[in-house]
């Protein structure tokens, strides 16, 4: 009896020893799978987050730019509307061309 009971034992020591390594090759197949979703995710967020980024970067260029073009026009034509009031009233009209001359190179710069 204590032949068959050890013999018994041993069976099912292989059998359990069996089975461990199936379900330690799942659950490493899970956990390299859990790992593999978890960067998947976090690489999805980062994309995400690089887009959204870049959108509102591109959106604050574009209001900065357009600023910066108008507020570098404003005294330009600030200079155009006092060459306007000096025509009305202008008897010499060579003062006048070096006048818009003049507002005609600081818009250039």
């Amino acid at each position: 009896d204590t032949k068959e009971a050890n013999t018994e034992t041993a069976e099912n020591n292989e059998e359990t020893a069996e089975a461990t390594p199936e379900l330690s090759a799942e659950e490493k197949l899970q956990q390299e799978n859990a790992a593999l979703n978890d960067k998947y995710v976090r690489l999805f967020a980062e994309f995400d987050n690089y887009k959204r980024r870049t959108q509102k970067e591109r959106v604050e260029l574009l209001q900065t730019a357009g600023k910066d073009v108008i507020v570098s026009l404003l005294p330009v034509l600030d200079d155009f509307d006092r060459a306007n009031k000096a025509m009305e009233n202008a008897t010499d009209i060579n003062s006048i061309r070096e006048g818009i001359a003049l507002v005609h190179t600081k818009k250039k710069k």
